[in-house]
């Protein structure tokens, strides 16, 4: 009896075991997508949608990869989406999705409906990279062709990480988390930027600066400067390099890159004012210098770290006065801050927050530390 018992549960078990997945689909009957653009709708759609599709040369995985775009339009993004099919004779595979393009016409009009789309499609994964194209509809961003065969979409996935990873100047954001800056209160949703422009003759893409939204609407751009601004005020500098002028009235700049940074923002409440202080305490290390400096010298240390210091003061101070009166969007957050720090406190101000916003009393102090100045004490001089 107990045999038998186990014979039956042998039987079962390799049932299990020789049968599929349930959604599997033979990869020779799939089109890889590689990333999609959004662009503004032709024929009386509401969106163009362009989908990337990856092509293996010699159709072996170990030679080089090319793509190829296929565009259809609809009146929401999962019917544009469908009607690729038409244009396509396999099943499209979203599964090595790495970006999404939104043109900046469409992101004007609201970009609820895209991410709620995006959001709902068990297909698309919701760790893809998101940026919007600056003066350029997002479809001739794929468009650009190379000498050596490229999958454009998987470039500028690549230049979008070494960006925010090396120079702290683009705001790196996923389908996840716009959808919950969205969903948040006292908070914008920050994107980068990426726009064509001309190099030695040729069309290249070029992710720059910043587009920030006033809840879901694409308000405005920050230049590369100011997105660095802002990184720091949201302590999400990683390494980055810094220039300043030597002296002010010679031509000598010196860069030191960022080995450590820590931001921290406080909210303060006295005679029924609402104040913010933002603290930033920055470690360099001296990479360039463009004239004879002494780092030996205990005062050149110091001079050089105060220059630091008021530069990144004043920028910081710059984009915040620059939100509250131009861009009327808090595009730092505060509000959400305050709220994760003082709930009863952020319940005053909830209702009128964007008006309290216009107002609000910045204090920036910045502090440098340099930690040393590369491999040698002081910078090289002629002999005489």
């Amino acid at each position: 009896m107990i045999k038998k018992i186990v014979i039956l549960l042998v039987i079962i078990s390799n049932v299990f075991l020789i049968t599929s997945c349930w959604n599997y689909t033979e990869i020779d009957k799939t089109s890889i997508v590689a990333g999609i653009a959004i662009d503004k709708g032709e024929k009386d759609k509401k969106y163009n949608i362009t989908a990337e599709i990856v092509e293996l040369t010699g159709g072996q995985q170990s030679s080089p990869m090319s793509s190829r775009l296929i565009e259809a339009d609809g009146n929401t993004i999962f019917e544009a989406v469908r009607n690729l099919i038409s244009v396509n004779r396999f099943k499209l595979y979203f599964g090595h999705c790495k970006l999404i393009i939104i043109d900046e016409q469409p992101a004007r009009e609201g970009i609820i409906p895209i991410m709620d789309s995006l959001f709902r499609d068990h297909e698309v994964r919701l760790t893809n990279d998101v940026l919007i194209s600056k003066g350029v509809k997002a479809k001739k961003i794929l468009l650009q062709k190379f000498e050596s065969p490229t999958v454009n979409s998987y470039d500028i996935n690549n230049m979008l990480d070494n960006r925010s990873q090396n120079l702290s100047k683009a705001t790196k954001m996923q389908i996840y988390q716009i959808v919950n800056s969205l969903s948040t209160k006292g908070i914008s949703s920050i994107l980068p930027t990426i726009i064509i422009e001309k190099s030695n003759d040729k069309e290249i893409y070029k992710i720059t600066g910043s587009a920030f939204f006033k809840k879901d609407k694409l308000f405005g751009f920050l230049n590369d400067e100011e997105s660095q601004s802002l990184l720091f005020i949201l302590n999400n500098i990683k390494s980055s390099p810094l220039t300043t002028k030597i002296y002010d009235k010679e031509n000598l700049y010196i860069t030191a890159e960022v080995y450590d940074n820590d931001t921290s923002i406080k909210f303060n409440y006295e005679n029924d004012e609402l104040s913010v202080d933002i603290k930033v305490k920055t470690i360099v290390v001296i990479n360039d210098v463009g004239t004879y400096t002494n780092f030996v010298d205990v005062s050149e240390y110091k001079a050089l770290e105060s220059k630091f210091e008021d530069q990144l003061e004043n920028s910081i101070k710059s984009l915040v006065n620059k939100a509250q009166t131009e861009y009327d969007s808090d595009i730092f957050g505060f509000g959400k801050m305050l709220n994760d720090e003082n709930q009863s406190l952020w319940e005053k101000y909830e209702s009128n927050w964007d008006e309290t916003f216009k107002t609000l009393k910045i204090n920036v102090n910045s502090k440098f530390i340099i930690r040393s100045s590369g491999s040698i004490r002081s910078t090289i001089r002629i002999g005489g």
